[in-house]
């Protein structure tokens, strides 16, 4: 090509790509046509290692011309789909280099790295049209004619309708709102114009007809009237638990309605420190440490109840005393006491329950002493009844009556008989031998066993 009908064609490119700015850009060129190489080439036959990379960059700076090299240049940039590589050109763009690439490898990320806004928002365009994503056409900022055309090409081109060929802008309005609707897509009604209908927006009407407008939040920043987006916004945070999205509501007691219902749905504890009031902010982390228990969280708690119960589900979760300890008092703690002690066949966390709860201490030694097959445990019981059963228990478990003999209790209150008798009779019932029932001397518990085991 001639030297100067390219440099020619290229300023005209340049001038043609600026119309919308006031002033345009000297300095760097626009890359020559075939810059973009063969797109039939295959990624296999145009990769370049790191260390090929390098040595074919040396090659292109030691062109000996400023167009030479350039060309190579943004060759090889293309090829190695590196933006870096943009910034060894000398005269041409490096921003139409890097657009170039980004395009190539659809990723608005690399559109960012451009310089110049017309560019910039040219790159962001092709991107979002071509992968669908309205997301990206919002990063179009220089250029709000370009952005709305952006979304509204991704928007009709995926529901596959066009409503521009209605004269007059009522009807492109009901036609948009009835395709919203048909398709339950919220996202079409922000191509129905902002127009306010005796008292209400239309484009808001649109919206509030579109039943999964409040399970979009895309759709909800697309309301007019500020009332009904900030319920929007409200609504579709709790249906999806997301934080963030109470961000974005004005009235500051919405906004602490769905930070606190969002904390204590999901167990987030840090979404209550954002709540205006300290109140607020503390009956929200005692509810998420009682529901959501973590050592963490019951440390952070500031309720001596709150704490409770939080080390109460965590000891008993984790079978671990530690957190019975923590425990301030009361029913949880020896609650908490009995279920580790149970779980983990220790007698020594039973003594720890408070005297007050003398069924539920007999009960923690006797089912200890049950599940260690050791009727040593038993003597810990001062309840004559369970001290009793509690022989009897391991008696019969392990099919052994001589256990009942092994009691250290000899004179018990509630019974004029040795209570090894009683064992006796508790076993033979228990395990439907009545012919246990002779080894018994007193007449009154024999006949109570023989009845007890005659059925």
């Amino acid at each position: 090509m001639d030297k100067m009908l390219f440099v020619l064609l290229v300023g005209l490119a340049l001038v043609s790509g600026c119309a919308e700015t006031k002033t345009i850009n000297e300095g760097p060129l626009a890359p020559p046509e075939d810059f973009l190489g063969d797109e039939n080439q295959s990624q296999d036959a145009n990769y370049l290692d790191p260390e090929q990379a390098l040595s074919a960059l040396e090659a292109c700076k030691a062109k000996l011309s400023v167009e030479e090299r350039d060309i190579c240049i943004q060759e090889l940039a293309l090829q190695t789909k590196d933006t870096g590589i943009c910034s060894e050109l000398e005269k041409f763009s490096p921003d139409f280099c890097i657009k170039e690439i980004g395009i190539a490898i659809m990723d608005y990320e690399a559109c960012g790295l451009i310089s110049q806004a017309f560019l910039k928002d040219d790159c962001y365009n092709t991107v979002a049209v071509d992968t669908n994503s309205s997301y990206v056409c919002e990063k179009i900022l220089s250029n709000t004619e370009l952005r709305i055309q952006c979304k509204k090409t991704i928007l009709v081109g995926s529901a596959g309708f066009s409503c521009d060929k209605h004269p007059t802008k009522a009807e492109r309005n009901e036609c948009f709102t009835d395709q919203a609707k048909n398709q339950s897509n919220p996202l079409i009604c922000e191509l129905v114009s902002g127009d306010l209908i005796k008292g209400a927006y239309i484009r808001d009407e649109c919206l509030s007809a579109t039943i999964s407008a409040y399970d979009n939040p895309d759709a909800c920043g697309l309301f007019l009237e500020q009332e009904l987006k900030d319920n929007c916004f409200l609504e579709t945070a709790k249906k999806s638990l997301d934080g963030e999205l109470c961000k974005s509501i004005s009235p500051i007691e919405m906004v602490d309605e769905c930070l606190d219902f969002v904390a204590r749905e999901n167990g987030n504890h840090l979404l209550c420190y954002l709540l205006s009031l300290e109140n607020g902010q503390k009956e929200c982390i005692n509810y998420v440490a009682e529901s959501n228990p973590v050592p963490e969280l019951c440390d952070l708690a500031t309720s001596y109840a709150s704490k409770d119960k939080c080390n109460h589900a965590l000891g008993v979760d984790s079978n671990s005393s530690v957190f019975c300890e923590k425990i301030s008092g009361g029913e949880l703690k020896d609650d908490c006491f009995y279920t580790t002690a149970t779980a983990n066949n220790d007698a020594g966390l039973c003594r720890k329950i408070g005297l007050a709860e003398h069924e539920l201490k007999n009960s923690c030694f006797a089912t200890v002493a049950l599940g260690l097959l050791d009727e040593t445990i038993c003597e810990n019981i001062p309840s004559e009844e369970d001290y009793v059963a509690c022989f009897a228990s391991i008696a019969a478990k392990t099919n052994e009556i001589t256990i009942c003999d092994n009691m250290q209790k000899v004179d018990l209150q509630n019974y004029d008989y040795a209570p090894r008798y009683a064992c006796y009779k508790e076993y033979a019932i228990g395990t439907k031998q009545p012919l246990v029932c002779d080894l018994i001397e007193p007449p009154a518990p024999r006949q109570e066993c023989i009845d007890g085991t005659s059925g």
